[in-house]
This record gives C-alpha cells, structure tokens and sequence, in this order.
C-alpha cells in the first residue's frame, strides 16, 4: 500500500526483504537515499510476537546506521493503532483499543531517536484499520518537509504530538 502510493507520487522507492538487503540498497544509493520507511500493521497480543517486531526495528536501525552514507536520512517509522487520538469524535474511524505490540513499537523510535538523533526518527500511527485517505496523507508526508517527529493520521486528519495541563 505505501510503497504504492509513494510510487504515485512520483517518489522513487523500494521494498527491502530483510536488513542485509535493506543496507545494501542503501549503501548503493548513497546520497539519493533520502529516506527509510518501516511499517508495521500486525497487531498482537502475544509478547513475544511484540518483542520480535520490537527487535527487527532494532535491527533496521542499527543497519542503516552501520552504513556510510554521507547524508543524513530520516527514518520514519508507521504503526497501526499505538494509541488514542485524544478527542475522537464521531467523524474518526473508530479507534478500537490501543496495541500493546503497536504501542512497544513506538517507545523503541523514542530509544532509537535518543541513541541516533542523526537519523530524524518520525513516529507515525494510522488507525487500526487505515484508509487510503490516510496512506494518501502518510504519503504527502514523507514527501514534504515536517518538523514534527511524533503524529498520528485518523481518517483525513493530522495529529501532532501535543502536552496539555489537565486538572
């Protein structure tokens, strides 16, 4: 679906099958690498299924930092369902209940943005069940420039990651 969807947008990419592939395309790119997107939709309950995607974003991250690419990339990581959108309203898909295995996922970006701020980690969360509307979004997204490294796409809006005081 996204590697799709970028293609549509004229955005030159490819689908890795594993982290040795995934260096080594990086490594021949060299600067016209701009970017990497790793995605998860499996949502479980099992910790261990939890751990080893947890694990295999970790080893994303430790391939595309073991490489010498002279440019910095951006590494935006997509989950589906980590957490609430605060204020759902009735316009939203319904958000079900957050994903632990999702949700595990989204803490590791935060420990793989702290330990390699070089990589411009982006946090993306889809609802559980995207739309094209949201793929649509993620796409112009990864094409465009942000500044926010922590989103959330529900249905054909945008969230950023925002503190409010509550009493």
């Amino acid at each position: 679906h996204i590697a799709d969807g970028l293609r549509s947008r004229n955005v030159e990419c490819f689908v890795a099958s594993g982290t040795a592939d995934l260096q080594e395309r990086i490594e021949r790119l060299g600067s016209a690498c701009k970017a990497v997107l790793w995605t998860s939709t499996e949502r479980t309950s099992r910790p261990e299924s939890a751990v080893e995607q947890v694990w295999d974003l970790f080893s994303v991250a430790r391939s595309i930092t073991a490489g010498n690419n002279p440019n910095p990339l951006s590494f935006w990581v997509v989950t589906t369902g980590a957490y609430q959108v605060a204020g759902n309203s009735a316009d939203l898909p319904d958000p079900g209940e957050p994903s632990a295995s999702q949700a595990a996922l989204y803490g590791m970006v935060r420990v793989i943005s702290r330990h390699h701020p070089e990589l411009h980690c982006i946090s993306v969360d889809l609802s559980p069940r995207p739309s094209s509307q949201e793929f649509e979004i993620l796409g112009r997204l990864v094409t465009g420039n942000t500044l926010e490294d922590q989103m959330a796409i529900r249905g054909t809006n945008c969230y950023g990651l925002r503190l409010e005081r509550r009493s």
